[in-house]
């Protein structure tokens, strides 16, 4: 998972994740598979769940794309608003449940990055460039 991820306020973000259990524990990874996403803290006290891939409602919507059984936790989650950022942590509950203690860091930003424009020279008709 990277350790920071910037954001646009209102858009989807996307959570590259994996995550690792101990090897005792890896025949509890069975469906149904739940995922859930922290922010705050990764203990029920000073955190909140802002998104249950159990719950219909949830405070931010989205999709775990990846596969959990096959530790992959991927995350999608739309229109992300601007007083967002903060530490996410992900804690999946099947067979077992865990938090997980490495977090990423989501910046939202009001707006894009300017773009950059740079002159590649002087182009000539027919000249690939």
């Amino acid at each position: 998972m990277p350790q920071t991820i910037e954001a646009l306020a209102g858009s989807c973000v996307l959570i590259p994740c994996q995550f690792e259990v101990p090897e005792n524990e890896v025949a509890r990874l069975k469906k149904p598979a739940n995922g859930v996403w922290r922010k705050g803290s990764q203990w029920f006290t000073g955190g909140v769940d802002v998104y249950n891939s159990s719950h219909h409602q949830n405070i931010l919507q989205g999709e775990i794309t990846g596969d959990l059984i096959q530790k992959n936790c991927t995350t999608i989650l739309d229109a992300i608003p601007s007083n967002y950022t903060d530490e996410y942590y992900f804690r999946i509950e099947t067979g077992f449940m865990a938090t997980f203690g490495n977090n990423v860091s989501i910046n939202v930003i009001a707006s894009p990055p300017k773009p950059q424009v740079t002159s590649v020279g002087a182009v000539m008709e027919g000249t690939p460039v």
